[in-house]
């Protein structure tokens, strides 16, 4: 089967609150010590990104850094944690450029901010 496991069935395996929903969630981040729903994730994207720890990753990299495990492991892990269930991306995720929604008013170059300027 194609897809990923479940983010939101992980994460609650290691205590977070995280519910199902379709778009960005604050969450406490679970790789450390956190008292404010530091971190973000996106189900529909299966993206995790804490803005205090400043660790991004998917479903995967979550588990490899919670247990300190391979790729290979991780994905055991993850296939026993969430008892084999994969939940497709949709394709408008897999472009990098938009995983974190966007800023208003940033443009982008060759994958660096650039900013606006007034004409002179």
């Amino acid at each position: 089967m194609r897809g990923k496991h479940d983010l939101v069935t992980v994460l609650q395996y290691y205590g977070s609150t995280a519910r199902d929903g379709s778009s960005w969630m604050s969450v406490k981040c679970i790789l450390h010590n956190d008292t404010h729903a530091s971190a973000s994730i996106s189900p529909d994207r299966e993206m995790y990104f804490c803005f205090v720890c400043d660790f991004e990753g998917d479903v995967y990299k979550v588990i490899m850094n919670k247990e300190g495990t391979t790729k290979e492991n991780a994905i055991n892990r993850a296939e026993t944690i969430t008892n084999g269930y994969r939940r497709e991306v949709s394709s408008k995720y897999k472009s990098r450029d938009s995983l974190l929604p966007p800023i208003k008013g940033d443009r982008k170059r060759r994958g660096r901010y650039v900013p606006i300027r007034d004409s002179f």
